[in-house]
């Protein structure tokens, strides 16, 4: 019993560490390589930016007067720049991952980071350009109507798509990471490791934003339904002013504010998307189970340490650009 405690608080923890440096690994491309190049190629200047230890980051840009970024394509260039290298560099990286060039350990760090990089692309791409929100602003403003029911049915399909292809392409691999000669007893105890490694990852990352107050962070965040709100709102309290010489009475703010909430209330699309692709994780894991699995390469002490010494390298490398 002990030794299969011991097995599955490596393996969690290696799954941890892995989503971590994943994520980080992420954030840096799609903040650095993405947004912060773009828009030094377009003649523009960095003027500040934030990252989070465990969510997401921010890249605030300052264009001269003689770049072309006043046109919208630029501007939609910069906006998406970060995706499309996570993409880009993403897709790669899973094909290095399946045709295990290198060492057990790599391949482990090659394949999270490949499907860390295309599904929180994706999912990313479908919650900004649903809201308006982050980087999808130019996009929301583009789309409209059909088009952007077209475009986010689409790229929906895609992001489920991606979350089975990644399941179902490593985890075969994964159920050599562990010297369980069960094989019940294997799936078991990986799931229990993903799951524990998740919502320990996610309790992080809520604490972090309670914790790190980030006002212009979640400026950047807020839906173009909810700026449109505001907007209405202070419009309303400006016109009682004019007219009543005085602002309105708490009780009339909280009537309008309800009655706004419900003209600009959306669908939480990230409820029914973040279902379907643990959905499309948990069928890609369970309909890999009749391919052959790798040879045995269990996770030992050895490599959580080296993973938790990248995994603290590069978090004093965001702390210190923070």
């Amino acid at each position: 019993m002990k030794t299969i405690i011991a097995h599955e608080i490596r393996l969690a923890l290696t799954f941890f560490l892995l989503l971590f440096l994943a994520g980080r690994i992420g954030l840096l491309l799609h903040e650095f390589g993405g947004h912060a190049l773009t828009c030094r190629l377009l003649g523009g200047r960095i003027t500040e930016y934030s990252l989070f230890l465990f969510g997401g980051g921010r890249v605030h840009y300052d264009w001269a007067l003689s770049t072309v970024i006043g046109s919208i394509p630029a501007a939609l260039f910069v906006q998406l720049s970060g995706i499309a290298v996570e993409l880009a560099v993403g897709i790669p990286l899973a094909v290095l991952a399946l045709r295990r060039i290198s060492s057990p350990f790599v391949n482990r760090l090659l394949a999270a980071t490949a499907g860390v990089l295309i599904v929180h692309a994706l999912f990313y791409l479908v919650i900004s350009a649903y809201y308006g929100s982050g980087d999808g602003t130019v996009l929301f403003a583009l789309l409209q109507g059909g088009s952007r029911r077209a475009f986010l049915i689409s790229t929906f399909c895609m992001t489920v798509s991606s979350a089975f292809l990644v399941s179902y392409a490593f985890s075969p691999a994964t159920r050599g990471w562990i010297a369980v000669r069960s094989r019940k007893l294997r799936t078991v105890l990986i799931v229990m490791g993903v799951v524990s490694a998740a919502l320990l990852h996610g309790a992080l990352t809520i604490g972090e934003k309670i914790i790190v107050k980030d006002t212009a962070y979640a400026e950047l965040k807020l839906s173009q339904h909810s700026r449109l709100m505001a907007e209405e709102l202070s419009e309303f309290v400006a016109g009682y002013a004019r007219e009543n010489g005085s602002e309105p009475d708490p009780e009339s703010i909280a009537a309008i504010k309800k009655a706004l909430k419900a003209k600009y209330r959306q669908f939480p699309i990230e409820v029914p998307l973040g279902i379907a692709v643990l959905l499309a994780f948990i069928a890609g894991f369970f309909l890999s189970t009749h391919r052959a699995e790798d040879h045995h390469s269990p996770v030992t002490w050895k490599e959580v340490g080296v993973l938790g010494a990248f995994s603290g390298f590069v978090a004093v490398i965001i702390l210190m650009a923070s």
